[in-house]
């Protein structure tokens, strides 16, 4: 059935946030031994074969940390230009991010794909006593976490290029953030820290956000819960083309 849905979309390209089997088919059930599917080999293989069926021939995978990958699949050869995870034992990266390359009409577009941190509480505190945990929440060191995240995976990846508000990109994933662009469906605080991950973005780099732009004034939720955490951002140079 995802084969034959994703066929009848026609899509050039697609991302695909947490790529890799966790539970059993048709179950709540996690799979015995999830370390096996952890295996890039195997994983980009699953994805080889299963995007073939809908004629995407080309399959990057971003990099990540635990059982949360993205992946691209592609109609056109996809040039894998970082797989983010951080830098080391201290990294503000959560699950991952990756940043490919797809050539069209001559140009390069710039594909970055992530998936940020999903708690009310830090990773840092991750495993620790419920008593820090809610602690933890209560300071909104979750919001302040993924504004973290999200300032080192824009740093890594379009903060590297001079110029390229010039260039076309596309940002996108599950951001597990909510933007003030939405305020006035969520009707928050302004200053509240849900923000920050996306006041980051807006604040500093030259990404636009795509719904925004295409849906002014319309609430368009991502999620069953009624928010909107999954975003497209581009650059105004793609945006034009968009």
């Amino acid at each position: 059935r995802f084969v034959n849905w994703v066929g009848e979309q026609k899509p050039d390209v697609c991302v695909w946030c947490e790529a890799q089997p966790i539970y059993k088919n048709g179950t709540a059930e996690k799979l015995d031994n999830i370390s096996e599917w952890r295996a890039d080999s195997l994983l980009v293989a699953f994805w080889k074969e299963t995007a073939a069926r809908y004629g995407h021939k080309y399959v990057f995978l971003g990099g990540h940390r635990d059982n949360y990958p993205q992946v691209i699949t592609s109609n056109r050869p996809v040039e894998g230009v970082d797989r983010i995870v951080g830098n080391g034992a201290d990294s503000v990266v959560s699950h991952g991010a990756g940043w490919a390359r797809i050539e069209v009409e001559g140009q390069k577009v710039n594909i970055v794909t992530l998936h940020t941190w999903p708690q009310q509480y830090s990773m840092n505190v991750a495993g620790r006593s419920k008593e820090e945990i809610q602690a933890s929440k209560d300071a909104h060191e979750g919001d302040l976490y993924r504004a973290q995240e999200m300032q080192y995976i824009c740093e890594e990846t379009i903060g590297t290029v001079p110029g390229a508000e010039e260039q076309l990109w596309l940002m996108t994933g599950d951001f597990n953030a909510i933007s003030p662009v939405d305020n006035f469906h969520y009707g928050k605080d302004p200053g509240d820290p849900c923000f920050l991950t996306h006041l980051y973005i807006r604040g500093n780099t030259p990404y636009v956000d795509l719904v925004e732009k295409f849906h002014p004034g319309e609430f368009c939720k991502s999620t069953l819960s009624g928010r909107r955490i999954d975003m497209v951002y581009v650059t105004p140079a793609l945006e034009k083309r968009a």
